[in-house]
Formats: structure tokens, sequence, C-alpha cells
């Protein structure tokens, strides 16, 4: 017979799930030369810019090069960033986009969803 994992186990798990994606967004993006404090994935999210320096980052990896300006970035309005965020994710990593990035801008109520694209 199969025993039952205790109460709570799969929040404890979620949570811890939640742990590690974040500091794995925090290792990718507070670094030079993004420096973009990440204080919870949905309200971080908001403007664009967390989200854009993280798949900037990764597609640098990729691509061994910028997959786009990142000083750029800076001048953009968070529809642009995340559009741009979301294309390159899609060309570059082949992450299908499961949001919108209409949807997106503002990220605060949108926390599962935020977290399920990471």
């Amino acid at each position: 017979m199969m025993s039952r994992p205790p109460i709570g186990h799969k929040r404890q798990s979620s949570q811890s799930m939640k742990k590690l994606l974040k500091e794995w967004v925090r290792a990718c993006v507070t670094r030079p030369p993004y420096n973009i404090t990440i204080t919870n994935l949905s309200k971080s999210f908001g403007d664009g810019k967390a989200f854009s320096a993280l798949v900037h980052s990764l597609s640098t990896v990729v691509l061994k090069k910028e997959p786009y300006s990142w000083q750029k970035i800076q001048t953009q309005t968070p529809l642009q960033r995340m559009t741009l965020a979301f294309n390159t994710a899609q060309r570059v990593l082949r992450v299908d986009s499961l949001l919108d990035a209409d949807d997106t801008v503002g990220y605060q109520d949108q926390k599962s969803e935020c977290n399920e694209y990471l």
C-alpha cells in the first residue's frame, strides 16, 4: 500500500521550487550589466526589465553574442521590452510563448503565470 505524503508536503515542495527559481533568476540578472533587483517573481517583472535581462543573459550564452542591445532596452517601454524578450526567447531559446506581452506588462496579478513561464 502506498503511503500518502504528509499534509503540507506539496506546499513545502512548491515553496522550495519557487525559492530555487527566484535564486536562479537572481543569479542571471543581478550581475552587471543588468543589475536588476528581484524582490519577488511577479512584481519584479512588471516593467519588462527583469525578463529582458534574463532572456538577454541566456541568449548571449547560446549565441555567444548579444541578441539585442542591452543599452537600447533601457529606453524602451515595458511593452516593447516584453515583446522583444518573448520574440527572442522563442527565436533563440526555442521557448514557446505561453503568455502575451500585452498581458504581462504590470505582472503583479499574474504570479503563477510568470512562475510557469520561467
